[in-house]
């Protein structure tokens, strides 16, 4: 009997560990970590989040530039060139546009509703980072060019 106790109670506590531990590289389209327990809980809601929203926005982005680089030749440089592909929703989070025609980047720095700070590139990439402006260097939450 006490065996048994013993043994249940190793593996109640081996289960616990493997589900409160965060695998770092374990991030969701939106940059918040996901976690074991919140995956396997049969009665959890989906996860809406403003970084969700975010990362939806700046996708739509993407797939503006493409269409006014389709159509004149060359990336918007400015919010109001694209006015007709991209119509943002005024948010309480900024995000920054800069480019020369031949390549561009968007910024999103973080804010008190956001994951982290967000950069999404002509290339396609949107990197993140929970630490400081998101760079190149940071994690590839998504490429919208290989889709």
């Amino acid at each position: 009997m006490r065996k048994s106790l013993i043994l249940a109670a190793v593996i109640v506590g081996l289960i616990a560990a493997a589900l409160l531990v965060r695998p770092q590289e374990q991030l969701r389209a939106c940059g918040h970590p996901r976690d074991l327990l919140w995956e396997i809980n049969p009665f959890r809601a989906t996860h809406c989040c403003t970084s969700g929203r975010t990362v939806s926005e700046l996708t739509m982005l993407y797939y503006a530039q493409s269409l006014y680089h389709h159509e004149h030749g060359a990336y918007a440089t400015s919010f109001e060139q694209l006015t007709n592909e991209f119509s943002r929703r005024p948010g309480d989070y900024a995000f920054y546009l800069e480019g020369d025609g031949s390549h561009w980047s968007v910024s999103v720095p973080q804010q008190s509703t956001l994951a982290g700070s967000y950069l999404l590139t002509s290339d396609g990439k949107l990197h993140f980072s929970t630490s400081g402006a998101a760079t190149t260097n940071d994690v590839v939450l998504r490429d919208l060019a290989a889709r």
